[in-house]
């Protein structure tokens, strides 16, 4: 039996270099546009890493990063954010600590809050939603998941309406 091998064009690159971004679909566009700028809460690099590119090739461009929930909490209160991707697994204060504080504050209580977990338990997705939470996905999940998530967030909310001019 004869082995393939992978033969590498450079128009996509070789490996270890990142691929070519695909050509953004028009709701992911639009999906962007609504959420406009994304804060990332992630202990863990990779993660944070792997999440960002998802977001960026769904047309997220402005995304930034917080590596623990203090951090987090200050830059909410600096800038408003479209939407806040936390981690349940943070250290020292964890991510539902994050959510009940984002919540309970009155300037911060209607930025969305889609929470991620590699696993969790019933009790804990019931907690989430009872807590604040918009929306919550297990990792991995793929960037076709994330803007399902994404979306049902952004769906919920009012959204202006284009009026048009003559």
């Amino acid at each position: 039996m004869r082995e393939r091998r992978l033969a590498y064009h450079s128009s996509r690159g070789a490996p270890g270099n990142a691929w070519a971004a695909p050509s953004l679909l028009p709701r992911d566009l639009f999906l962007a546009a609504r959420v406009k700028s994304t804060l990332l809460v992630e202990e863990k690099r990779t993660s944070t890493r792997l999440i960002r590119d998802l977001l960026l090739r769904l047309g997220f461009n402005d995304v930034q990063a917080a590596h623990n929930a203090e951090d987090a909490l200050g830059m909410l209160k600096e800038k408003r954010y479209g939407l806040v991707l936390a981690d349940w697994n943070l250290e020292p204060m964890s991510g539902l600590h994050l959510l009940r504080a984002v919540k309970g504050d009155e300037r911060l209580s209607r930025t969305p809050v889609l929470m991620t977990a590699a696993h969790l338990t019933c009790e804990q997705v019931v907690l989430a939603r009872r807590t604040g939470a918009d929306a919550l996905i297990l990792k991995p999940f793929l960037a076709s998941a994330l803007r399902a998530k994404i979306e049902e967030i952004t769906r919920n909310r009012r959204v202006p309406q284009l009026a048009l001019t003559s």
